[in-house]
């Protein structure tokens, strides 16, 4: 019987509580004398962080490559030749001076890269000893900064006169550009020269420039046997078999990083107003295995201009002869006034942002290699390189020429070279020229 008003004890907490005092003396960490200690900071559990959650960065878009170039101006001029009459005239006390001979025509060359042909050994004995002329050149060394001061810095060695002087002579002349502060290509003293591709940075766009001749007037007799293979770069301008070789150098030069490539070509027939249908063919498989610009010359006197379009859509320009720029071949028999006759080549070209090239514009100046008389020169006779365009469409006779019948030379060269280079890029129509 249950007494009324007793109250029982809670049993099931008091053992709960029991349960946990063990469990917590069990756990809890002890010291020597067997006492509890506090547990230490790292063996506490930390809270649940409250922090906002972290949101998952958004990735930044990957900028487009952008390959585009500035326009780059190149220019391109035909053969400079110095006959026994311009070497006489340019005699001085000191010296040789050429620099009058190409003043009135030093404004127009304005390129970031202008090109020439020297077509003779400078200076092979040193001091401008035993200098000569046709057959076998040998031509002062003041034609050099003579061309710098003009505004050429590059120049094609390349050429059936690059024997003329033997072994010694091709090697003098390259000392004496790279003296004169002018790059250079198609002549060379090593294989590795010789194979190591030519590219000029020109305002951020890479030109590969290569030099051919198909001829050496038969002067390869004279150089060692051991330096023949890569002391000129040659091909053969009467056949096709030459175009696997060719091609090949295209290649190199694009694998080397070449943006842009001239292919300067000394080959053809003299004094033919246009060239063979094989020449035509090589130029266009040159163009079609990569060449922007086939550049031909030794013709000396003009030939056509042509725009070529490949299978492929892609174009190039095609100068089939720049003519002589610098020439004095007035003692031919019969005589060849067209031998005074030439072209500069102005020629605009970028890369787009994809790295395809885009040409902004091409044109052409014809110029004249004016021989007059003149009682100041050495020998009376002077010698002037003219823009055409300027003198030929004067309103009035300008003053460097003396009659009408002198200032008739001048025509006579504009209509000349405008009726051969045809129509496929314009005549130069003033200011810098190809400025798109």
């Amino acid at each position: 019987m249950t007494a009324v008003g007793k109250k029982r004890k809670p049993i099931g907490a008091l053992c709960l509580c029991l349960v946990l005092a063990l469990l917590f003396s069990a756990c809890a960490p002890v010291v020597a004398d067997g006492s509890p200690r506090p547990p230490t900071p790292s063996e506490l559990v930390a809270p649940p962080s409250l922090s906002a959650p972290t949101s998952t960065p958004v990735p930044t878009p990957t900028p487009e490559p952008d390959f585009s170039t500035p326009t780059v101006k190149i220019q391109m001029a035909g053969d400079i030749m110095l006959h026994i009459g311009p070497q006489r005239a340019a005699k001085t006390a000191e010296g040789y001076d050429f620099t009058p001979y190409f003043s009135l025509i030093a404004p127009y060359l304005d390129g970031d890269l202008t090109v020439c042909n020297m077509e003779a050994p400078v200076d092979a004995y040193g001091e401008n000893q035993k200098t000569s002329s046709y057959p076998q050149f040998n031509v002062p060394y003041e034609i050099l900064p003579a061309l710098k001061g003009a505004g050429f810095n590059f120049l094609l060695t390349a050429n059936n006169h690059a024997y003329d002087m033997r072994w010694a002579g091709l090697l003098a002349t390259r000392r004496n550009i790279e003296r004169a502060g002018l790059d250079f290509t198609g002549t060379f003293e090593t294989q590795e020269q010789y194979d190591a591709p030519k590219i000029v940075a020109v305002n951020g766009l890479k030109v590969g420039i290569l030099s051919y001749s198909d001829a050496d007037n038969g002067l390869s007799v004279l150089i060692p046997t051991e330096e023949l293979p890569h002391a000129m770069r040659r091909f053969t301008s009467g056949s096709l078999d030459s175009l696997p070789d060719m091609a090949a150098d295209i290649a190199n030069l694009r694998a080397a990083g070449a943006q842009f490539v001239i292919a300067a070509l000394h080959w053809g027939a003299e004094y033919r107003n246009a060239p063979t249908d094989t020449q035509r063919d090589i130029a266009r498989a040159l163009c079609d295995s990569g060449a922007d610009v086939v550049m031909g010359g030794h013709s000396h006197c003009v030939q056509p201009i042509e725009w070529y379009t490949g299978p492929d859509g892609r174009e190039s320009l095609i100068l089939y002869s720049l003519g002589n720029f610098f020439a004095d071949q007035i003692a031919l028999d019969p005589p060849q006034p067209k031998t005074q006759y030439g072209m500069l080549i102005s020629v605009s070209v970028r890369l787009d942002k994809a790295g395809a090239l885009v040409w902004e514009g091409a044109d052409y100046m014809p110029t004249l290699s004016y021989r007059y008389q003149d009682s100041a020169s050495p020998t009376g006779t002077a010698y002037r390189l003219l823009p055409a365009p300027e003198y030929a469409e004067a309103e009035t006779r300008p003053d460097v020429f003396a009659t009408d019948a002198e200032w008739n030379k001048v025509k006579a060269a504009m209509a000349h070279v405008e009726t051969i280079a045809g129509a496929d890029i314009p005549v130069w129509a003033g200011g810098c020229g190809a400025e798109g």
